[in-house]
């Protein structure tokens, strides 16, 4: 970093927790198991690491969601077309 301001003064000056936190983005944005990622940084909980990092997710929400979605959509496909299954359709409603 230093040979690159010598060079460049305008080169933005980084710190060990940037890089950190660069590391725990670009982990969350891979899909990251919250435990993993909780290891990985040497959080004493995964509850520590929501708290420190939850606005990495919120994005993933959507995400989420679209891939439920399309699980739901390929379990009702193969029960109607006889396919073996883990989970029957009726399993992935929400009670009433």
């Amino acid at each position: 970093m230093r040979c690159a301001q010598g060079v460049d003064n305008t080169f933005a000056t980084l710190t060990r927790h940037d890089s950190r936190h660069t590391g725990a983005s670009l982990a969350a944005s891979a899909e990251a198991n919250i435990k993993a990622l909780q290891r990985m940084l040497g959080h004493a909980s995964a509850s520590m690491t929501l708290d420190t990092y939850a606005d990495l997710f919120d994005e993933d929400l959507d995400s989420v969601a679209e891939r439920l979605n399309h699980r739901r959509t390929l379990e009702i496909i193969g029960f109607y077309r006889g396919l073996p299954q883990k989970y029957p359709p009726w399993t992935l409603e929400r009670s009433r």
